[in-house]
């Protein structure tokens, strides 16, 4: 608890007059091998338990195309779980087997690819990359420790309201990458590295995404479940909320969890 108190109340201590870096690490050919065995395990294990749920009689109620579907959801998780290959790269091969096993009809199983909750998440996280890019992340940090001063109980406030109302406009896990990386020089300057890290580091290291997280909810271009919700509310009840009407209802709870975050953290 003294700790937690310390990293906010205290003040950031000068940099050194040198910075330093973090040493960088040596690779060794075990950790290719390492990832291989890691990949064809995970795949194998993916394509044995998709195979043995498929082999089995279909049960009683259920359709072919769904004893198929079965097969593979199970098929697919396990390469989400496992990671054996890249989490794009799964969400398209599962798009094509429901095409290849003949479980639903080409126009179908693409349509979900292009629908406009999953092209809206795609766009927004692509205009926090572009941001990024362009050096708004070393702007958004300078307007955020002028505001705040050097005192870390202020600079944290700052941090974590500036997070979730940012995270209200753009998508909260690019606030939360712009930031993290924001703060990274910042800490080389302290001598703060991975193998080198103190209670201060770690503290805004959890604040920077639980606030963010807070803000997701915020509008609707806070996050990708967003849009999702309210397009799931208009299929189910037939009520479509529009973009003001749920900025209005969860904004507000945005920033009371944004001060409630950093209150605990």
């Amino acid at each position: 608890m003294s700790e937690k108190k310390d990293a906010k109340s205290g003040s950031l201590p000068p940099p050194p007059a040198e910075i330093q870096v973090a040493p960088q690490i040596e690779e060794h050919a075990e950790t290719a091998e390492k990832s291989t065995k890691s990949i064809i395990t995970g795949v194998l294990i993916a394509l044995a338990v998709g195979i043995g749920i498929a082999i089995l009689p279909t049960p009683e109620g259920l359709s072919v195309q769904g004893h198929r579907f079965l097969a593979l959801l199970m098929a697919v998780v396990i390469l989400w779980v496992t990671e054996a290959l890249p989490i794009g790269a799964t969400a398209l091969l599962a798009g094509g087997s429901l095409i290849l096993f003949k479980i639903q009809s080409p126009a179908k199983a693409w349509e979900p690819f292009a629908n406009p909750a999953v092209m809206f998440v795609l766009m927004i996280m692509m205009f926090g990359v572009v941001l990024n890019e362009a050096g708004i992340a070393k702007r958004i940090l300078h307007l955020i420790i002028k505001a705040a001063g050097t005192n870390v109980k202020k600079l944290s406030l700052v941090v974590a309201i500036s997070s979730t109302v940012l995270s209200t406009i753009f998508h909260d896990a690019t606030i939360t990458i712009i930031l993290i990386f924001s703060f990274l020089p910042v800490f080389a300057a302290m001598g703060i590295t991975p193998s080198k890290s103190n209670n201060l580091s770690k503290f805004f290291m959890l604040l920077i995404p639980l606030s963010a997280s807070a803000g997701g909810f915020g509008t609707l271009l806070g996050g990708g479940r967003n849009p999702v919700m309210v397009e799931t509310l208009k299929n189910v009840t037939g009520y479509e909320m529009g973009f003001i009407e749920f900025a209005a209802r969860n904004f507000p709870l945005a920033i009371l969890t944004a001060i409630a975050t950093w209150i605990v953290v």
